[in-house]
């Protein structure tokens, strides 16, 4: 019995080390793959990151755009048109029409 007892512990110690030699390697593998997701993930929120940036800027520079167009609008004066340089003037056009 005390042989037996003595053949299992030595059983159990020899499995014991093989599979902390060789079964670490799925463990590290998984580890290596969970790594690699990381970095992607990180590539892909930078990415992210700087569309939304892009899209930052051009929305200000819309924003600018429209504040100059504004401006322009209260700054502008008509031209003194007489009626008949007017009436002339579409008479022009609808003759281009016509055609």
């Amino acid at each position: 019995m005390k042989f037996l007892k003595w053949l299992m512990g030595i059983l159990a110690g020899i499995i014991g080390i093989i599979t902390i030699l060789f079964g670490n390697r799925g463990n590290i593998q998984k580890k290596k793959e969970i790594k690699d997701q990381i970095k992607d993930l990180d590539k892909e929120i930078d990415n992210i990151k700087d569309e939304n940036n892009a899209v930052k800027k051009s929305l200000e520079n819309k924003k600018k755009a429209l504040e100059e167009m504004e401006k322009q609008k209260t700054n502008f004066k008509p031209k003194n048109v007489g009626a008949k340089e007017a009436d002339k003037y579409i008479r022009d056009l609808l003759k281009k029409r016509k055609k």
